[in-house]
């Protein structure tokens, strides 16, 4: 059995809070395989992206100005995630199962 944890957007879904309830449920799974993802900005998605996040959560507007338009704000964003993520993985006793 295996996992597919994403994508996972800025501010919302990758809050420390969120990343650890869920790496902690996963942890506790007879899981093979992990694979994470986070949104990926091409030009369609940002576009919808931003208004969602104008609709539903106005406050990180500003934040998300960058989607779709800055590759070294996204190559950063990339790696920052990864970072955290593995972070995760090693807390959780899943090093070796995400892929």
């Amino acid at each position: 059995m295996w996992a597919f944890l994403g994508p996972f957007l800025p501010m919302l879904t990758d809050t420390e809070e969120n990343l650890e309830a869920l790496f902690s449920a996963v942890a506790r799974l007879p899981l093979s395989h992990i694979h994470t993802d986070r949104v990926n900005f091409r030009s369609g998605v940002a576009g919808a992206l931003k208004q969602m996040v104008g609709k539903h959560f106005p406050d990180f507007v500003e934040e998300y100005r960058w989607l779709g338009s800055d590759s070294d704000a996204d190559g950063a964003y990339a790696d920052q995630l990864g970072t955290r993520i593995a972070d995760m993985v090693e807390r959780h006793g899943l090093s070796g199962k995400v892929r």
